[in-house]
């Protein structure tokens, strides 16, 4: 799930202040953060009240769809973003990027997809819902202490904290501890964009999830900029798909305010809400954790080894979709932030 773009010069995206004053200018850039993730959800919603599709309680009324992984298979797109970034990296620690940059090595999904990456002290923190408790060296060798921490989830964010919640957010993750900076990934993004213009394989334009008269409503909620998303919707035929679109969501952080406002501005429950996403970190923890319920698209078996009744798991998006038509969905849980049976 690709990132904010370069473009997106919102207080969030600040680097980390330092001094006697840190501490303070971390708390203000965090509430500006906020205040500016609300102002881009409020204006990706229409402002007056939308009906939602009518329907039973407990149906799927509004479906909350992620576009880079999910709608598509990135995995060329984010392999682009990961040679362009080699070249960044001193020369001395290059093959050891390019050992850890790709997804689908096994020590990547035995150790490190799933968890969230502490740029400080080089260690992998278990994500509260999953794995409380657990923390380790990134090469796994040493443990190290565990402490609960909400992370970013973005290409280009200067945030101590990153969740490695797909391949993206990997490839940053290792180019970060092998030297590169944040501006360089961003960078290595945009040449990635410049160049890799090769549209998706696959569509789904056809499918009566994405039909007229659909029985829930849809919205587009993805970290990627405004001209990538176009292009990519209009690839995939879905460009009037989408009854609202949220580009530079800032996910994961940003759910704390799209529910919430989605639910004033439709009418609709969070329980009757679905989000489906790629990114086990940013699109289905998080609004799980919220009261709404969540589909992950696991092509590759990257999230294989998280077990747990708290979601759905699809292989594909077709087995996605099925999973809303047939209503093979996990209940809300009753309690939002106190989940049971969270397992690695």
């Amino acid at each position: 799930m690709p990132p904010a773009g370069a473009a997106e010069a919102t207080p969030e995206h600040a680097p980390a202040a330092t001094g006697s004053s840190g501490a303070a200018a971390q708390a203000a850039a965090a509430a500006a953060g906020s205040m500016a993730r609300e102002r881009r959800v409020r204006a990706g919603v229409a402002r007056s009240p939308l009906p939602g599709p009518a329907g039973r309680t407990g149906d799927v009324r509004l479906v909350f769809f992620d576009l880079d992984g999910t709608l598509y298979d990135d995995t060329l797109f984010s392999t682009a973003y990961a040679c362009a970034l080699a070249s960044r990296i001193p020369a001395h620690r290059r093959d050891e990027f390019l050992r850890d940059a790709f997804a689908g090595s096994p020590v990547n999904r035995r150790l490190r997809l799933g968890r969230i990456y502490d740029r400080e002290t080089d260690t992998l923190l278990g994500h509260p819902l999953l794995e409380p408790g657990v923390a380790c060296s990134w090469d796994g060798e040493s443990r190290r202490p565990w402490q609960p921490v909400r992370a970013s989830g973005h290409v280009g964010s200067a945030d101590r904290y990153l969740a490695l919640g797909d391949a993206w957010t990997l490839v940053t993750a290792s180019a970060l501890r092998c030297g590169a900076s944040a501006a360089d990934c961003l960078e290595a993004l945009a040449e990635m964009r410049s160049r890799v213009d090769v549209p998706p394989a696959e569509t789904h334009a056809g499918h009566p999830c994405f039909r007229p008269g659909a029985p829930f409503l849809r919205v587009l909620v993805t970290n990627g900029s405004g001209p990538h998303v176009e292009a990519m919707l209009r690839h995939l035929g879905l460009e009037h798909a989408f009854a609202h679109r949220l580009t530079a969501a800032g996910k994961p952080a940003s759910w704390r305010e799209i529910i919430p406002c989605l639910e004033r501005r439709t009418g609709i429950p969070r329980s009757a809400m679905v989000a489906v996403g790629d990114n086990l970190l940013n699109d289905v923890l998080p609004v799980i954790e919220l009261g709404a319920r969540a589909v992950l698209v696991d092509r590759h078996d990257w999230f294989a080894r998280y077990r747990c009744a708290a979601w759905t798991r699809g292989r594909s998006l077709e087995e996605a979709l099925g999973a809303l038509s047939s209503r093979r969905l996990p209940r809300p849980a009753e309690s939002p932030g106190r989940r049971k049976g969270w397992q690695g």
